[in-house]
């Protein structure tokens, strides 16, 4: 199994798509240094196991997901744009109708709430910076509001293009 294939496994696990055994579980700090270690002759970056894994998935699982599944990706990027001040995996098959309202309330909203309180701690380059971050996200926040009112259902009959396209402007291009 190579690398990316792996990573797509421990995702589904973590979706509820797979069961990892228990022996697996017990074994996630050694999985994890593993696993840093093919990323990292895989991919360009260092640092801890934890970092290494966390740059992985948001410069290069999407993309890996998009080839391994023939741009039929079954794991949806939910992204803010190029400055990528939000991002979020979303299983296709656990979509339902109430999954953008609650990435919304549970996961932007706050994320707004802690960058605007950090702006006003950080000097005037650094804030510039976050203030830039912040504005992606309320742009982003504005469409993805728009469309978690719309409580969009997904069939999945109609394919992974069909249903995908319900979000432009919310999700990566495949």
């Amino acid at each position: 199994m190579n690398t990316e294939a792996f990573v797509s496994y421990a995702v589904g696990c973590m979706f509820g798509r797979y069961s990892p055994d228990k022996e697996g579980q017990r074994a996630l700090p050694r999985t994890l240094n593993l696993l840093q270690g093919a990323l990292l002759k895989s991919k360009k970056g260092g640092g801890s196991p934890e970092k290494v894994i966390r740059d992985y998935f948001l410069k290069s699982f999407f993309k890996d997901n998009v080839k391994m599944y023939k741009k039929r990706p079954i794991y949806w990027l939910f992204t803010s744009g190029k400055g990528r001040g939000f991002n979020a995996l979303v299983y296709m098959h656990r979509h339902d109708r109430e999954t953008l309202a609650k990435m919304r309330t549970d996961y932007l909203l706050e994320l707004e709430a802690k960058l605007d309180a950090r702006i006003g701690m950080l000097g005037d380059e650094a804030g510039a910076e976050k203030g830039k971050q912040v504005e992606e996200l309320m742009d982003y926040d504005a469409v993805l509001n728009n469309k978690a009112l719309e409580y969009i259902d997904i069939d999945l009959d109609d394919g992974v293009v069909v249903n995908y396209a319900k979000f432009e402007g919310l999700v990566g291009k495949i």
